[in-house]
C-alpha cells in the first residue's frame, strides 16, 4: 500500500500493508480498507462496520469532516498510450502531440468506453464471476481501498499472485477454518461425500462439511479404481471424521452404492458412541433423478397412460400404423393384443395406485428441503396407502409390505429417523401420528447416545 499525502496519515499508523490495515492513534482500533475508512472513524461518521472513534478530539474530527465534504477535484485522464505503429508512420493525432487528447464523442461517460461501471463490469464474465459479486463487501472494501491509493497503484504481478499473495490468502483460509471448527463444538456438522468423474474419467471423491452457517469445502481425493474397495472407502472416510472431529460430526452423507454402505457399516461399528455418526441417506444419482420425473408424470392424474387406453387403441389400429413396416414385427403384434386384454389395463391402474405413494417420498427426498425429519412418517404412511389400496387384505399388502420392509431396514432406516419425525412438530402433532414401538425405541436410542457422548 503506497502511504501517499492524505492528512489522514497524521493520525493513524499503517500496520499490515497487504491487507492495507490501519490503526487509529487514539483508540488503537484497527481496520482494513486503508486511509479512507480511518477517515469515517476520526470523524466518527457511521458507515458499515465501522465504529465511530471515541477518543479523537474535537479539532481533528471537525478537521477530517472538512475533508469529508469537500469535494474531490476531477482528475485529468492520463495520456493514452499512442500505437507505436501509428508513431512509426508518423500518424499521431494533432492533438496528441500538442500535449491533450480529444477522445471520441460516446466513449466517455456514462455510455461510452471509458465509463467505469463498464470498465468495471468486464473482468467479471472474464473471470467467471457473478454478477452478485459485485455487491459483496469485501468487493466494496477493494474498490475503496484501489481508489484511496489513486493513479499509482499497480495491480499484483503474475508472480506476486501465485506466491506471495496466494500463500497469504491460504493462511487467511486456514485462520477462517480454525473459527469454524469452534462453531462446529456447539452446533455439529455434517460430511458430505461427493463423488463424480472428471473430464479424463477419473473418479474424484469430494468431501465439504456442512453446519447452520454453511458449507466448507475440506478436500478431494482421486478414488479411481478403488470406487469398489470398501476397506479404503472406510479408511478415507475416517481420516476425515478425524480432521473433523468425531465428537462435532452429526452425519456422514454418501451415496448407496454397495461399498459405501459397507464402509458406514464399518464406520458406525467402530464410532457406535457418536451421535447419528452416519446415516446413509438416499442420494439419487442422476439417473434415478430421470426415473422418478418420468414415473411422477405418469403418476399424476392417476395415470395417464390409464386414461390415454382409448387413444393408445386408435394409434394401433390407424391406416398410418397399418402401412408401416413395424406393424407387421412380431413385438408390434404382441403390444397390440395386450393394449386389448382388461387386465392389462386392470394391472396398470394397480400398478400406479401403488406406486405414487413411494414416488412422494422419493420426491421429498429429492427436494432441497432436509428429508430427515419425514423419511420415518413417510414410509408408514405409504405402507398404509397401499394397505388401503387392497382394503386391508392382507395376502394381498403384506408382500409388498415386506420388500419395503426389506430394503428400509437393511439400508435405510436409522434411529436418527424416529428421532427426527419425533421432534418433528407438523407429524408429531399431527392426529394421526401415533409413538409405536420403532419410534420410541429409536428416540431412545438417540438420546442414549447423546447422553453418552455428553459424559464422555
Amino acid at each position: 500500500m503506497v502511504r501517499g499525502r492524505d492528512a489522514c496519515w497524521e493520525h493513524c499508523i499503517l500496520v499490515d500493508a497487504t491487507k492495507q490495515k490501519v490503526r487509529c492513534n487514539y483508540c488503537q482500533r484497527e481496520f482494513s480498507g486503508g486511509v479512507y475508512r480511518m477517515k469515517f472513524h476520526l470523524a466518527q461518521i457511521k458507515n458499515k462496520d465501522i465504529v465511530p472513534c471515541t477518543e479523537v478530539p474535537t479539532d481533528v474530527r471537525d478537521h477530517i469532516l472538512s475533508i469529508l465534504s469537500t469535494p474531490k477535484k476531477q482528475k485529468t485522464p492520463k495520456k493514452p498510450k499512442v500505437d507505436k505503429a501509428l508513431a512509426a508512420n508518423g500518424q499521431q493525432n494533432s492533438s496528441s502531440a500538442s500535449g491533450g487528447f480529444q477522445p471520441n464523442h460516446g466513449s466517455s461517460g456514462q455510455n461510452g468506453s471509458t465509463c467505469p461501471s463498464l470498465l468495471f463490469a468486464c473482468p467479471s464474465p472474464i473471470a467467471h464471476l457473478p454478477v452478485d459479486d459485485v455487491q459483496k463487501q469485501k468487493q466494496d472494501e477493494m474498490v475503496d481501498a484501489v481508489a484511496e491509493c489513486g493513479v499509482d497503484y499497480k495491480a499484483p504481478s503474475y508472480e506476486s499472485l501465485r506466491s506471495t499473495l496466494l500463500e497469504k490468502v491460504k493462511g487467511d483460509i486456514h485462520d477462517c477454518y480454525k473459527k469454524y471448527r469452534d462453531e462446529w463444538k456447539e452446533t455439529g456438522c455434517t460430511i458430505l461425500c461427493d463423488s463424480w468423474s472428471d473430464d479424463r474419467n477419473k473418479s474424484l471423491l469430494i468431501f465439504s462439511v456442512t453446519y447452520p452457517k454453511g458449507t466448507l469445502f475440506l478436500k478431494s481425493v482421486d478414488v479411481s479404481g478403488c470406487e469398489d474397495d470398501a476397506t479404503y472407502l472406510f479408511e478415507l472416510i475416517e481420516s476425515v471424521v478425524l480432521e473433523v472431529g468425531v465428537e462435532h460430526v452429526v452425519q456422514v452423507i454418501t451415496n448407496t452404492s454397495a461399498s459405501y454402505v459397507y464402509a458406514g457399516r464399518l464406520l458406525m461399528a467402530k464410532y457406535n458412541s457418536c451421535f447419528g455418526l452416519l446415516v446413509l441417506l438416499i442420494v439419487l444419482i442422476r439417473c434415478w433423478r430421470i426415473l422418478v420425473n418420468r414415473s411422477g408424470e405418469h403418476s399424476s392424474g392417476r395415470g395417464k397412460d390409464h386414461y390415454k387406453e382409448d387413444n393408445l387403441k386408435h394409434m394401433f389400429s390407424h391406416t398410418e400404423w397399418s402401412s408401416s413396416v413395424y406393424s407387421r414385427c412380431p413385438e408390434a403384434q404382441a403390444i397390440k393384443s395386450l393394449l386389448y386384454l382388461e387386465r392389462f389395463w386392470k394391472y396398470a391402474q394397480e400398478a400406479v395406485s401403488i406406486s405414487e405413494p413411494l414416488l412422494k417420498i422419493l420426491r421429498v427426498v429429492d427436494g432441497d428441503m432436509p428429508a430427515m425429519g419425514y423419511m420415518y412418517e413417510g414410509i408408514e404412511r405409504a405402507k398404509v396407502a397401499i394397505k388401503t389400496h387392497y382394503k386391508g387384505i392382507e395376502e394381498k399388502y403384506m408382500l409388498l409390505w415386506d420388500i419395503i420392509d426389506r430394503r428400509w431396514n437393511m439400508q435405510l432406516h436409522s434411529s436418527l429417523h424416529a428421532a427426527a419425525a419425533s421432534l418433528n412438530p407438523s407429524i408429531f402433532y399431527s392426529p394421526n401420528f401415533k409413538i409405536d414401538l420403532g419410534v420410541r425405541n429409536g428416540f431412545q436410542d438417540t438420546m442414549l447416545k447423546m447422553g453418552y457422548h455428553t459424559r464422555r
